[in-house]
């Protein structure tokens, strides 16, 4: 267990940057849940992510699945912005953030790298559609992120945690349950 997400700032592993890119094709935006008690709700049709999402007592879950450890987080980032119901203006341009992330381990990482992009949507009002994964250990990250404003946001989640969190190896790939607080 990790006491939680791992600290940002000057001197940290972590960095990032802006750099305005040409629109790229975005797909339908999940829906937001409505029910108080959610159904498994696998991702939507055309998009790249492997996620559903699963019933929690309190705050919101995502059964996350990838083949490969890449697919798995870039899912999980997507799956993310679904349960928020984000979506950027088609207007506005495009941007796209390169993430380098540190962590001791696989669990660790995938949190950093999902709050990460939060803090992105709480401080600036980005929402991200699109990600690719560069590099890739069990201990390091280097990504993109690309999307824009965000016109809607139907739930902001605070963070994510680390409760029951454990990144497993199976006969498809890896898959993991991320626990968001709501």
């Amino acid at each position: 267990p990790h006491p939680g997400p791992l600290p940002r700032g000057e001197g940290e592993a972590s960095k990032w940057h802006d750099s305005l890119t040409p629109a790229l094709s975005q797909g339908e935006r999940g829906k937001h849940r409505s029910g108080m008690t959610p159904s498994p709700r696998p991702s939507p049709k055309g998009r790249g992510g492997n996620y559903e999402e699963v019933p929690h007592t309190a705050d919101w879950a995502l059964r996350v699945r990838g083949a490969t450890l890449a697919e798995l987080f870039a899912s999980a980032a997507e799956g993310m912005y679904m349960l928020q119901g984000g979506r950027p203006s088609d207007s506005s341009p495009r941007i796209t953030r390169t993430v380098t992330l540190e962590a001791p381990d696989t669990e660790s990482l995938l949190v950093a790298w999902l709050n990460e992009l939060l803090y992105f949507t709480e401080s600036d009002g980005q929402v991200f559609t699109e990600f690719g994964v560069n590099a890739l250990t069990d201990t390091h990250i280097e990504a993109q992120a690309t999307g824009g404003p965000a016109t809607e946001l139907n739930k902001q989640i605070k963070a994510v945690t680390f409760h029951n969190l454990k990144v497993e190896r199976t006969d498809e790939g890896f898959e993991t349950t991320i626990v968001f607080d709501v």
